[in-house]
């Protein structure tokens, strides 16, 4: 599959090669997306950065089902996304327009999930 973010849209693709098929998903709150970037992680799960919202989403393929992570700061312009050997997502802030970011600088931020 080739998955693809829907930059201003608020949607998220996938587009298969064999069939030539694309399926399109809505994002939460889709109107005020701004999905800039997509990864897929080791166990197959799609992340998207949530750009307008201050998130990340884990959409699952088998299931369909969309998670939403808020992150710990506000008008961050979420970028990019990658993978830990320990299972940890990573995402960066964009540092413009500083005038809008919470703390006036970006940031890079580990999201970790704890066994209970």
């Amino acid at each position: 599959m080739v998955w693809v973010p829907g930059f201003g849209s608020g949607v998220f693709a996938k587009f298969n090669p064999k069939t030539e098929e694309w399926k399109v998903y809505d994002l939460p709150d889709a109107e005020n997306q701004i999905p800039y970037a997509l990864n897929i992680d080791p166990k197959g799960d799609v992340w998207i950065c949530g750009t307008g919202s201050d998130s990340l989403f884990r959409f699952d393929p088998k299931t369909e089902k969309i998670n939403e992570f808020r992150l710990p700061t506000r008008v961050t312009y979420t970028r990019e996304i990658e993978f830990g050997a320990d299972g940890s997502i990573w995402t960066c802030n964009s540092n413009s327009p500083p005038r809008h970011i919470e703390r006036g600088v970006g940031s890079i931020i580990k999201l970790e999930f704890v066994e209970k």
